[in-house]
């Protein structure tokens, strides 16, 4: 339970920065509208880090091989399902409670994983954490922000551990239905 709390602890500190500081005043939207399928912008994707002990996060260079995957969204009440696909396999399912309860999920070699999903008027926040035997070892959160009009999706993802962060921006186009 102690191993709980320190995780809930660090990913709510880590809340309050992540989304204030990405969140500007959006259309207010229900998870609905994230339903469907969405198509990447590959020109729109942008990655940044830091290395182990420097400050700030550097751009890197576009890279132009770089696959990235469609998804398909279906939304059931507070659950959100996600398939990831890339050249047309499914290559991962998550799915996303947004009911702001967090969740604790033991790994492999006594590590457990922290998440915690909610909805925001302007799109989904989702925060984890790892650890192990207390010590925090990596935590990240995602913010799903869909446009007003609701036909693109730009989806910033941050993480931050063992010394170096990572934020990735990565903007879908609602695929139009057929």
């Amino acid at each position: 339970m102690r191993r709980l709390a320190t995780a809930t602890a660090i990913c709510a500190l880590y809340a309050i920065g992540f989304g204030s500081a990405q969140e500007p005043h959006r259309k207010e939207h229900t998870p609905d509208v994230l339903a469907g399928t969405w198509l990447p912008e590959p020109a729109r994707y942008e990655e940044f880090w830091n290395p182990k002990d420097t400050d700030g996060l550097q751009r890197l260079a576009p890279q132009p091989t770089k696959k990235i995957p469609v998804l398909t969204i279906v939304v059931r009440r507070e659950r959100i399902t996600v398939e990831t696909i890339l050249d047309g396999v499914v290559i991962s399912s998550r799915v996303y409670t947004a009911d702001e309860k967090g969740e604790s999920v033991p790994l492999a070699d006594g590590v457990l994983q922290w998440t915690d999903s909610h909805w925001t008027p302007g799109g989904l926040v989702n925060h984890w954490a790892t650890q192990r035997d207390g010590a925090l070892l990596v935590r990240g959160g995602e913010w799903w922000a869909p446009s007003d009009d609701g036909n693109e999706l730009t989806i910033t993802s941050t993480r931050e551990g063992m010394g170096s962060k990572s934020k990735t921006i990565a903007v879908y186009r609602r695929r139009p239905s057929q």
